[in-house]
């Protein structure tokens, strides 16, 4: 087991003039934080991307990939592999989210076109291992659907949104699913949304879900769904802004923090001023806005990393006491970084690089998952010159002062 502690001073973000001014400017002084590197073992095939962790009931995780569920003890040890099932044209099962229901895992599925079953978006009520069978699954919209799925405990159902063309635009509904149960309750929630809408994060509880979604011509949008209710939207939006994607949501029960990528501002419309050369304001960058109780965002949105490289938002947890967004920098072949802000909006941390073994290689991926204890759990990929990919599972414990 690997034990390496790095100490960082996160650096504050220089305010820049003009239209950029909002979604740059932080604190000047932000705390330090530690992070502590546990555990980083190898595991798997290679040549696979990560795509979800989820922890179980069992002192299990599972490593999603775009080939195979890893069920993985605590030492990063693989206990079993389930490659996911295939079409007869040979394409593979494409999980596009996951969560443990306290008995197996849930995941909604995209699945092509086969002779014994068509061509859509399903619900996978797979085991413990994440083992399951096409036959099995759940249908829920056509080859046009995207669907996500989030557990909500205290209701012990799957609340899983599908977004699917309807006549010119694209129609959003709620399919409440219980383990065991034949057909899932429907939920019609909106329609009319504009074609080309990309789903984001989706969050419950079963009495307002919510969801975040970048909707063209690059706006990004929070939307909730009070049971009972009409729907509320939020405009997150900076004046004069595109969002790219994708977009992260997470909560804390009260306030609701969404992370996107904002694309950059062509050179020419930015006066950086002498001491911030173009290439920090020339990519496309993570921001992130908060959104209170009443339904209100926080005035502007605030840039997650210093560097200058395009990043990306890989993922966003409510830890108990703050959130925590995991960022993906081109820097070098591929940097990890932390964020950290509290249940208002203020920025408590940032750059907190993940203490991994980077070079010589290319960073491919990363997904966050939160230890009960506290600690963090990281299924990431690197490739290497004298490899395809390699996964990695890694432990790492964060304080911030």
């Amino acid at each position: 087991m690997a034990l390496i502690a790095i100490l960082l001073s996160c650096q504050g973000i220089p305010s820049t003039p003009g239209r950029d001014a909002a979604q740059d400017s932080a604190p000047a002084d932000l705390a330090a934080g530690q992070l502590t590197l546990r555990l980083d073992r190898s595991f798997g095939e290679e040549g696979e991307l990560p795509l979800h962790l989820v922890l179980t009931a069992a002192e299990r995780l599972l490593a999603v990939t775009d080939a195979a569920v890893y069920q993985l003890d605590r030492d990063g040890r693989v206990l079993r592999r389930e490659a996911l099932p295939e079409t007869d044209g040979g394409s593979v099962a494409l999980l596009t989210s996951a969560a443990w229901d306290g008995t197996g895992l849930g995941a909604t599925v995209r699945w092509g076109h086969d002779p014994a079953l068509q061509a859509g978006s399903y619900l996978a009520l797979a085991d413990e291992a994440g083992a399951f069978a096409p036959a099995g699954m759940l249908a829920l919209g056509s080859a046009t659907s995207e669907a996500r799925t989030a557990w909500d405990p205290a209701a012990g159902r799957h609340l899983v949104l599908v977004s699917e063309t309807q006549g010119s635009g694209r129609a959003l509904s709620l399919h409440s699913v219980a383990r065991g149960a034949v057909a899932p309750t429907v939920r019609a929630l909106i329609n009319g949304l504009a074609p080309g809408t990309s789903v984001g994060g989706w969050v419950g509880p079963a009495s307002a879900p919510a969801l975040c979604a970048v909707e063209p011509p690059g706006r990004i949008r929070l939307r909730a769904f009070p049971k009972g209710q009409a729907p509320v939207l939020v405009e997150l939006t900076d004046a004069g802004r595109t969002a790219v994607g994708p977009c992260q949501l997470a909560t804390s029960g009260r306030t609701r923090l969404v992370a996107w990528v904002q694309q950059a501002l062509p050179v020419t419309e930015v006066d950086a001023g002498a001491d911030i050369g173009p290439e920090s304001l020339s990519s496309d960058v993570p921001v992130v806005r908060l959104v209170d109780p009443s339904g209100q965002a926080g005035a502007g949105s605030l840039r997650l990393t210093a560097y200058g490289e395009t990043a990306l938002t890989e993922a966003a947890l409510w830890d108990g006491r703050r959130y925590l967004v995991l960022v993906r920098t081109g820097y070098r072949g591929g940097r990890l970084a932390l964020a950290s802000l509290d249940e208002s909006g203020a920025l408590l941390a940032r750059d907190l690089e993940l203490p991994l073994s980077y070079e010589p290689g290319k960073l491919l991926g990363a997904r966050l998952a939160l230890d009960p204890a506290g600690d963090l759990w990281l299924l990431y990929a690197t490739r290497r010159p004298a490899d395809e990919g390699v996964l990695h599972l890694a432990r790492l414990a964060l304080h911030l002062e």
